[in-house]
């Protein structure tokens, strides 16, 4: 919830890869949030790490921030938000939807692009940006995606407003991240290289002797 309510905008940059994540790790998160619904008194989820930079930018508007990593953790999870905003209007819970939209999903009295939470990079925007409005979606991973949790949303035998209900604050509020924000004089670049291509691969014993 801190993340994303609020005046601000995570803008992820033109060097990262388009949006990837597919079937497996949108059923795990699925998976993840029906665990901590079923379970209300089961700790937080660690859904991972963002890390972030201010974006130079004019001063009017949301404040923005580069998404320099946990672009696919955001972006699903506003996709995941989209769909429940649109099952609940489908269903006649138009306040919960109104909520989504308002809260977790664009930044009201900002135009255009400003209002959008997260402005992936160009390959993606179009179909970000026809899903966050609701509007005709176009073919894309992002609306695959989309599509899935609706699905699964609509699918499941508990579906009425209060279980929508539920499963929103579940995505909000027991969802945590860590979230790591760099300085202007620190080069993103190189933190999401280190990240991402310089760490130790875990060998298939090293997660045994974890999950043990």
């Amino acid at each position: 919830r801190k993340l994303i309510e609020g005046a601000k905008q995570y803008v992820i940059p033109l060097f990262q890869r388009p949006y990837s994540w597919n079937e497996k790790h949108w059923f795990t998160l699925w998976q993840d949030v029906i665990d901590l619904w079923e379970n209300a008194t089961a700790r937080p989820h660690f859904f991972g790490s963002t890390v972030t930079a201010p974006a130079r930018s004019v001063p009017q508007g949301v404040g923005k921030w580069l998404l320099i990593d946990g672009q696919q953790r955001m972006t699903t999870t506003q996709l995941f938000l989209a769909a429940l905003r649109d099952v609940a209007t489908d269903i006649g819970a138009k306040e919960l939807g109104q909520k989504i939209q308002g809260q977790s999903l664009l930044t009201q009295y900002e135009a255009d692009d400003e209002q959008l939470k997260v402005l992936p990079t160009q390959g993606d925007r179009e179909a970000f940006r026809a899903i966050i409005r609701h509007k005709k979606p176009l073919s894309s991973r992002l609306s695959d995606c989309h599509n899935f949790y609706v699905s699964r949303l609509k699918g499941h035998k508990r579906l009425s407003g209060e279980f929508l209900e539920a499963v929103y604050l579940v995505v909000v509020d027991r969802l945590s991240l860590v979230g790591i924000t760099c300085d202007e004089q620190d080069n993103p670049h190189l933190i999401f290289e280190s990240l991402n291509a310089k760490g130790e691969k875990l060998t298939p014993a090293d997660l045994i002797r974890n999950f043990l």
